[in-house]
């Protein structure tokens, strides 16, 4: 005889639409956002040359992480898919992607 599932309340705590913002298309950063994103991105230091285009290689990560898209598929201008990945990970690794969002 086949196991019945037992129902699951998910109660309103588990209600997917009152914990995350709605969807939204990508746009690239207002100058009000990149106000608030470049002080923290400065507290970051791992040595190494500064960054030429910042605000454009955060574009090129928060492109990504709205459409869901590859890393593969980063703008040829923003740079390497390889080299923005890794930066990717080394913000994420200090913490201000926790920091932006307020967790």
């Amino acid at each position: 005889m086949p196991a019945t599932p037992i129902p699951i309340d998910p109660g309103p705590r588990h209600n997917r639409q009152a914990r995350f913002t709605p969807p939204r298309a990508w746009a690239p950063l207002t100058d009000a956002e990149w106000a608030v994103i470049e002080p923290e991105l400065r507290r970051v230091t791992y040595g190494g040359r500064p960054l030429r285009d910042a605000r454009g290689r955060i574009n090129a990560m928060l492109q990504i992480a709205v459409t869901g898209l590859p890393w593969r598929a980063v703008p040829a201008l923003a740079g390497s898919p390889d080299t923005i990945s890794r930066h990717f990970r080394r913000l994420a690794k200090a913490g201000l992607w926790q920091r932006l969002v307020g967790m």
